[in-house]
């Protein structure tokens, strides 16, 4: 599998930075035939999609507070204001998930169990499109691409 233009354009409007020949640089555009436009302190330059590894957070590194603010954008700060927060992994069938744990301090009907996996978000059923752009914006790997050796953890 290579890195390709739907991986990182999500990413686009937040500074992304990626790894090209060694070096740091920021991501300023796309132009024509999968190309990146790269920018650093001393110069600019373009690079084809596969060539570089955009520098990305594993879900896994999200702390409570960025837990609390994605969990605002899925249910609504009501919603988060009686809900304890728990960030971690879930073992399902061998494999390893990050997963937040929305818990509900009064009735453990209303508590969510958030899981991140390769099929996308599970535990709501509908994500506002302003959850998935939180994510693009704090730079959380939200298509695996690290696992896959397409991207570097930050």
């Amino acid at each position: 599998m290579e890195l390709e233009l739907k991986h990182i354009t999500p990413y686009l409007p937040y500074e992304l930075k990626v790894d090209y020949n060694g070096k740091v640089w920021y991501t300023d555009s796309v132009i024509l035939y999968n190309r990146v436009v790269l920018l650093n302190e001393d110069a600019s330059t373009s690079a084809s999609i596969c060539e570089v590894k955009p520098i990305l957070r594993p879900l896994s590194s999200m702390t409570k507070e960025e837990a609390y603010k994605f969990g605002v954008l899925l249910m609504g700060e009501a919603d988060m204001e009686d809900k304890n927060i728990g960030v971690g992994e879930m073992v399902l069938m061998g494999s390893i998930y990050p997963s937040i744990m929305y818990q509900d301090k009064e009735n453990e009907d209303y508590s969510v169990m958030i899981r991140f996996g390769s099929t996308g978000i599970s535990g709501v059923y509908l994500i506002p499109y302003d959850a998935y752009e939180w994510l693009f914006k704090h730079h959380f790997d939200v298509f695996g691409l690290i696992s896959k050796e397409l991207a570097i953890a930050k």
